[in-house]
Formats: structure tokens, sequence, C-alpha cells
């Protein structure tokens, strides 16, 4: 399984690739702007919402067009400001901060 991780914050991004290590996948950790090539072949896409560069909503967007069968997640702590506002634009929304188990759960299981 290829897993797309996505988070402008260095620390966040090495905490989840620490968390993924412990699964059967090939983890793809970006800060921001994900090539095109890299998103086609995703099987999962793990966001942040707020980054520098490309923000959450444009990511999901181009997700839906390159990779429509990847699941993709947003992981924010803006969930419910996200899920009011109607923009997950078709992406499950997880709450910042999630348990570690919760989140590797959903990534391997979907």
């Amino acid at each position: 399984m290829r897993v797309v991780v996505v988070e402008d914050d260095r620390d966040q991004r090495m905490i989840l690739g620490a968390l993924l290590t412990g699964i059967d996948v090939d983890m793809f950790p970006l800060p921001s702007a994900v090539p095109d090539d890299v998103l086609a072949a995703a099987d999962v896409v793990v966001t942040d919402w707020l980054m520098a560069g490309e923000c959450g909503a444009d990511l999901v967007a181009r997700a839906a067009d390159l990779c429509p069968d990847a699941r993709v997640y947003i992981l924010s702590g803006m969930a419910a400001e996200i899920l009011r506002d109607g923009q997950a634009g078709g992406a499950t929304v997880l709450s910042k901060p999630m348990p570690p188990t919760e989140l590797v759960e959903t990534i391997r299981g979907g």
C-alpha cells in the first residue's frame, strides 16, 4: 500500500512516519506540493489542512482527479470547521490530536 503523508510541520511528519513504519506500507512523507506522479500512485493520502504551499483543499481536489480510488484523510485540528463548512470534498476528516493506534488502524483498514 502506498501512503502519501502531507504535513508541513516537520515534527508531525516525523511522528506520522514513525507510526506508519510498523505496518506494511510504502510511505512518501512530503511537506507540501505533492508531485502529480506520486499522488497518482497513492492508495492512501493523509494530509494536513492548513499548510504552507498547497492547502489541504487543493490537495484533496487533485487527489480526486489523479487517484480517484485512493482513500483520502484530512488530519486537522479544524475538523469541526471543515465538516461544518462542507469543505472536505469527499475526504474523511479526522481530528487532531488523534490517538496513534486509532490513526494507524484507520489507515490500515480503511
